[in-house]
């Protein structure tokens, strides 16, 4: 895959996506127990971690047709492959944009994507935050996915990761069962895209790890990040009454007002000030405990 080549500095731009943490029509974010090594902030170390993160899905252990982005993934690094990108309605369109698009049609590498929502007009949840490597098209004819018949192309785009692939061995990772394979039919809940190219956003791995929040944050805000799953210490004292917030010990929660930008807009993703991202950014880090880095291994038969 090329990466995009700067030519002069630029401000990483921060994105915020909200999604739901209650499943519905949608998934929620629930529980999956897990292995993976995490950077613990309060100790300034890297070490081996086992325990509970929040993904797509819906109830714990039980994900959906696709896990979005796609936290489990073996040879990629995670990736965001369909959801606010296969239409053009308003809670799809990027708000506050450089111009009406997608997501995955406006970010480059080195911005800094966060997932969560709010839970009330002064408490923010963050479950996962992406750092873009680049875009990868994911093939596709009159709108239709066309991943399996060509398939080569798709995996010339990123045969940096894993030169030799075929598709009866892509079949069995979880970079396909867990996200892509909901691109085919007939079973596939996005076998279709009205988004044409269709833009797959591809995460940063770390190249090098530092240990502490300050320089964490100015990694992230250079533009040189990596994706990662923050966590509260488990005995974190709850910020909201709520019983979602009890029902997930852990869930990255933090004093951070952002509800009150959100909710005269129907767009869901929004490309957030310069300086109020960068005081979320460092919010994160100054509230979690753990930062837990891939390649996350899923402990329940269902996901691993």
């Amino acid at each position: 895959m090329r990466r995009e080549i700067r030519v002069a500095p630029r401000k990483v731009n921060v994105y915020f996506f909200e999604h739901p943490l209650e499943a519905y029509q949608m998934p929620g974010r629930y529980a999956y127990q897990a292995s993976a090594k995490a950077i613990d902030l309060d100790a300034g170390m890297l070490r081996p971690w086992t325990g509970t993160i929040y993904a797509d899905g819906f109830g714990a252990d039980t994900p959906g047709s696709n896990i979005d982005p796609n936290v489990f993934s073996e040879v990629l690094p995670w990736h965001l492959s369909f959801c606010r990108l296969t239409d053009s309605k308003a809670s799809s369109i990027v708000a506050d944009g450089q111009r009406p698009a997608v997501l995955s049609e406006l970010v480059q590498q080195g911005d800094l994507i966060i997932f969560g929502n709010t839970f009330n007009s002064k408490i923010t949840w963050v479950d996962t935050i992406m750092c873009v490597y680049g875009r990868v098209v994911i093939p596709s004819k009159g709108g239709h996915f066309l991943l399996e018949d060509e398939f080569q192309r798709y995996w010339d785009s990123v045969f940096e990761f894993e030169p030799q692939m075929t598709w009866e061995r892509f079949k069995g990772l979880r970079d396909y069962r867990c996200n892509l394979i909901d691109a085919m039919p007939p079973n596939g809940r996005h076998t279709t895209t009205a988004v044409v190219p269709h833009n797959q956003i591809i995460g940063s791995r770390p190249k090098f790890v530092d240990k502490n929040r300050a320089a964490i944050a100015a990694q992230l805000l250079a533009g040189d990040g990596f994706n990662f799953i923050p966590l509260r210490a488990l005995d974190a004292p709850l910020l909201t009454d709520s019983e979602q917030e009890e029902l997930r010990p852990g869930l990255l929660t933090l004093m951070f007002e952002l509800k009150k930008r959100f909710e005269r807009i129907e767009n869901s993703v929004h490309l957030l000030p310069h300086d109020l991202g960068r005081r979320l950014i460092v919010g994160i880090l100054d509230a979690a405990k753990y930062l837990v880095l891939a390649p996350i291994e899923p402990t329940d038969a269902k996901v691993r």
